[in-house]
């Protein structure tokens, strides 16, 4: 099943997804979701981040196969635990982005042998409705370009 969300990241001494049903403390972002919250920050316009995010890719409404995210994370290959779930960036598409030097936590066995990667929690799950999706694809909504 097809799972697109937009969510509101915020910076409070930390970085947090605005969820109004999950305690705040369960919206942290860490271990390398907050670094990424910050890199994207710096192409953000506003005082937060917004992105929209799916487990398919997103793709232009035009429907003509024109990819309409910024980056796409796959989870690491039996890095899952009752805790959460290990992703590395596998895919950026804004050139922008590109040159950017995403310094993420070190994970021992990424397959790109850089061994960066961000951890997610099981807030995670319940996003994407009781499943760490395989890749998710992210897109940068309140972008300075746009």
């Amino acid at each position: 099943m097809k799972v697109t969300r937009t969510n509101r990241f915020y910076y409070d001494s930390g970085w947090y997804i605005d969820l109004k049903l999950v305690p705040k403390a369960q919206c942290a972002m860490i271990l390398g979701a907050d670094t990424l919250l910050h890199q994207l920050y710096s192409f953000s316009k506003g005082e937060d981040v917004s992105l929209k995010y799916s487990n398919r890719e997103i793709m232009t409404p035009c429907g003509r196969g024109i990819k309409d995210y910024d980056i796409c994370i796959e989870k690491i290959v039996e890095s899952e635990d009752s805790w959460g779930a290990w992703y590395q960036l596998t895919e950026v598409v804004d050139s922008d982005l590109a040159a950017m030097d995403f310094e993420w936590e070190y994970y021992p066995n990424t397959s790109n042998g850089m061994n960066r990667a961000l951890w997610l929690c099981n807030v995670t799950k319940f996003l994407f409705f009781g499943k760490h999706p395989n890749k998710i694809w992210i897109k940068l909504i309140n972008d300075k370009k746009v």
